[in-house]
């Protein structure tokens, strides 16, 4: 698969949960699980970055109150998606 077509399929993930037709427990789960099973040859450092940094909030999501300070509230897991959902649309102009 194509740069192209590796990074939409991400973007897709991500845009799917920020307008609602995704929960937040299920984006969180499908994405890391997609992370973490992708080899990533196909990443450069900043979508690497972008995209380990949305692993990283789904890893911390939680759907009760917060227990720890490395707890994620469904809304802190929105705002760092749609943060870097803008820089992979920015990173993926320059393939």
């Amino acid at each position: 698969m194509s740069q192209t077509t590796q990074l939409a399929r991400y973007t897709r993930m991500i845009k799917d949960f920020l307008d609602g037709r995704v929960a937040a427990g299920a984006f969180a789960d499908a994405f890391f699980h997609a992370f973490q099973g992708d080899p990533g040859g196909w990443m450069g450092q900043g979508v690497y970055e972008a995209l380990n940094s949305i692993a990283t909030a789904c890893e911390c999501y939680s759907p009760d109150v917060p227990d720890s300070e490395f707890d994620m509230t469904e809304e802190q897991l929105r705002q760092e998606c749609d943060q870097r959902l803008g820089q992979l649309r920015r990173l993926a102009r320059d393939f």
